[in-house]
């Protein structure tokens, strides 16, 4: 996934509704951790913060579970997108 089509990807998604927005990165989170996972890391603090953020966190945690693509350094830094209630 190259760098324009990011940048596509993501201001396509801020332009849904909020509903529609968390659907959406999160289809979109499991494609872009396989094809891309350090761009997605790289890219997390552009989505947007309205439950997008930390929704998607919790999908590339889950997915960590399976996968074992990042560090625990990584781990660490997708865990402070998580909303704490």
């Amino acid at each position: 996934m190259n760098l324009n089509r990011i940048d596509d990807a993501i201001e396509l998604g801020k332009s849904l509704s909020d509903l529609e927005q968390i659907q959406y990165f999160s289809r979109l989170t499991s494609s872009w951790q396989s094809y891309d996972p350090d761009s997605l890391l790289k890219n997390l603090s552009r989505l947007p913060e309205n439950g997008v953020r930390s929704t998607v966190a919790h999908d590339i945690l889950r997915n960590q579970e399976f996968t074992g693509l990042y560090t625990a350094d990584e781990v660490e830094f997708v865990s402070t997108f998580i909303k704490k209630d």
